[in-house]
């Protein structure tokens, strides 16, 4: 395993692809609804040192499990769903939304009704603004706005060893925020911040600071620190632009009632 992966040609691949299809069906026989391959070599894009991944539709309620293994040259994973668990994972709008439900808009049909991919492809992009809304005002107040605070303490006390890692965490998650704010589904994690700076809308300072992590130039602490400020101060511009709100965010959580003896 230490040695690998190894190089293998997409022909190598599909064979194993074929391999791991039989068995599925000679293990769930008619349970089985649907087989998708997804991932590189899905779309066609696969390089020599890429892996396998599918995922299988099962007539049994209930179903979340994967198997994943190295088979020599490479790794295989292979994921099965019940109907009802992949019709839910469909309709959720986590913060990585934009990469975890790639697989679901991008893949190869290998078994089943193709009518059930476009189904599931439908029920990605189904959710209301509002719980796109949702989810981005969460990010802004768990996440985006603890690493600003561990920002200034950082420059205000003259420790900024974390910034590199951070600046990498902030700029990662804005790309994540900016496609669920454009309903965007990244065709992969190695092409994310290409594809964001394509986007409609991205705050003011943004692409100067992919820029920075791009090009792997965060020794610069002050210059770093700068570009995380300039971001910061567009992300609420461009966040009210399109119409998310705070509100709710900033209330008190609890009625506030007097105190009695």
């Amino acid at each position: 395993m230490w040695n690998g992966p190894q190089p293998q040609s997409r022909v190598m691949r599909l064979q194993m692809v074929d391999r791991i299809v039989a068995d599925v069906h000679r293990t769930y026989g008619d349970r089985l609804k649907a087989i998708a391959l997804c991932g590189s070599l899905g779309r066609g894009t696969d390089g020599d040192y890429s892996d396998i991944d599918l995922w299988c539709v099962l007539s049994t309620p209930g179903v979340d499990e994967a198997k994943e293994w190295v088979y020599g040259p490479s790794k295989a994973e292979v994921e099965f769903y019940g109907e009802d668990v992949i019709r839910a994972r469909a309709v959720e709008v986590p913060a990585d939304w934009s990469l975890q439900q790639g697989s679901l808009i991008n893949n190869r049909p290998l078994f089943g009704d193709l009518a059930f991919f476009a189904e599931l492809r439908d029920l990605v992009m189904s959710p209301p603004k509002a719980v796109f809304d949702e989810t981005i005002a969460e990010m802004v107040v768990g996440e985006f706005y603890e690493w600003m605070g561990k920002l200034r303490n950082g420059v205000a006390r003259g420790e900024l060893a974390f910034l590199p890692i951070t600046t990498c965490n902030f700029t990662l998650h804005l790309a994540l925020m900016a496609a669920l704010l454009h309903r965007h589904i990244y065709s992969t994690s190695s092409a994310l911040m290409k594809e964001t700076l394509a986007l409609p809308t991205l705050p003011n300072g943004y692409a100067e600071l992919v820029a920075l992590v791009t090009a792997g130039k965060l020794h610069d602490y002050a210059q770093t620190a700068a570009a995380l400020e300039a971001t910061w101060a567009g992300m609420g511009p461009w966040l009210a632009q399109h119409g998310i709100e705070f509100g709710k965010r900033n209330a008190w959580p609890w009625t506030e009632t007097p105190l009695t003896s």
